[in-house]
């Protein structure tokens, strides 16, 4: 596996996630094995990859959903183990990892309000009034503000990517993990999305970790991307999204890149 243009060496302990030797399962299918790799504080990380290669089961074993197996791989959050964050009954792990499934994944017998009431309510020890003014304010941070009171279904999906996006960022998270944020959204929505994924990590701080297909959000939003190669059950390659696209020695990676319109003049190079 190559990595591009990386510190990770130099500030090692400093990572926001570390990841050595993971290996991934699908039950008791092995998809990837010996996956290692850092996403650093303040930056936006991307898993790409083609269709089944496991992008989504590595976000979940990165999100805590799933285990890794005794001997199948370590991971740490700034520098704490996975094991003890994600076991403890304090409430650092909500407070270090806030999700976005696939669909927004809204309760749909609660208002936006109610949704992003939730976590304040079962992880602080707020009032009622705060919590209500919290949850207003994290609506209005991704530009709901005004839709309080509507259900999951009187809303349009674009809506509903930003609603479960202002849950997920209700107890301030170091990490924001992004399952398809731009799945099944037409591409104006898909690029105000971009903008707010790019806004949060500005005014935030919050380090992103999406899940997409999308080339042009790839390219708007991520610092790098990691290239999982269903092929060869590894994470093929690290680097920038313009540095894969134009000069990888895989052809895997570069038929990735190929396959899709990308739009050079919104391309964006990182240092």
């Amino acid at each position: 596996m190559e990595v591009e243009n990386s510190t990770l060496e130099q500030g090692k302990a400093l990572a926001a996630i570390e990841v050595e030797g993971l290996t991934l399962r699908h039950g008791e299918r092995v998809l990837m094995s010996q996956i290692s790799f850092s996403v650093e504080p303040g930056e936006i990380f991307a898993i790409i990859g083609g269709s089944g290669c496991g992008k989504s089961t590595l976000l979940s074993y990165l999100n805590g959903l799933r285990t890794p197996s005794p001997g199948e791989g370590h991971l740490q959050f700034f520098g704490e183990d996975a094991d003890e964050l994600f076991s403890a009954s304090d409430g650092r792990r909500p407070r270090t990892c806030g999700v976005l499934f696939q669909g927004g994944a809204l309760w749909t017998s609660m208002t936006l309000l109610e949704n992003v009431s939730l976590p304040l309510q079962r992880h602080t020890f707020f009032s009622s009034e705060e919590i209500t003014d919290l949850a207003a304010f994290k609506l209005a941070l991704v530009g709901l503000q005004g839709f309080e009171d509507h259900y999951p279904h009187e809303i349009s999906g674009g809506m509903a990517k930003r609603a479960g996006i202002a849950r997920a960022l209700s107890l301030d998270p170091k990490i924001l993990f992004l399952d398809e944020p731009s799945a099944g959204l037409d591409p104006v929505t898909s690029r105000h999305l971009d903008e707010l994924i790019l806004s949060i990590r500005q005014s935030q701080g919050t380090v992103v970790v999406l899940v997409t297909h999308e080339l042009s959000s790839i390219f708007t939003v991520a610092d790098r991307v990691a290239f999982l190669d269903k092929e060869t059950q590894s994470l093929l390659q690290i680097g920038t999204p313009m540095g894969l696209a134009q000069s990888s020695p895989h052809s895997a990676v570069r038929e990735f890149f190929a396959a899709g319109a990308i739009s050079r003049p919104q391309a964006k190079e990182h240092a």
